[in-house]
């Protein structure tokens, strides 16, 4: 990997953490997503996903769990509750 990649992937990593800290629930989902194409197993990614989220400010979580029930995301884990939401 070159220098250029190097700082591109930073740049990425940063841009995915600050959608995070705002609340932005279709960065956990793209996460979630990228994750699961990689081959993560489920418990793996839920734990990371649940860490992640555990991790945010309240408003961030608030934000995200506002717009995962406005949004009807199925595929998004109620993280208040630890169960899947009922479609």
């Amino acid at each position: 990997m070159s220098d250029e990649d190097d700082i591109e992937e930073v740049l990425r990593a940063r841009i995915v953490a600050d959608a995070l800290m705002v609340g932005d629930i279709d960065a956990l989902i793209e996460l979630s997503d990228v994750l699961e194409a990689s081959g993560t197993p489920d418990k793996i990614r839920s734990f990371v996903l649940q860490l992640l989220f555990e991790l945010l400010p309240d408003t961030a979580r608030d934000t995200m769990a506002a717009a995962a029930q406005a949004g009807g995301h199925s595929n998004v884990i109620d993280f208040f509750t630890r169960k899947p939401r009922d479609e």
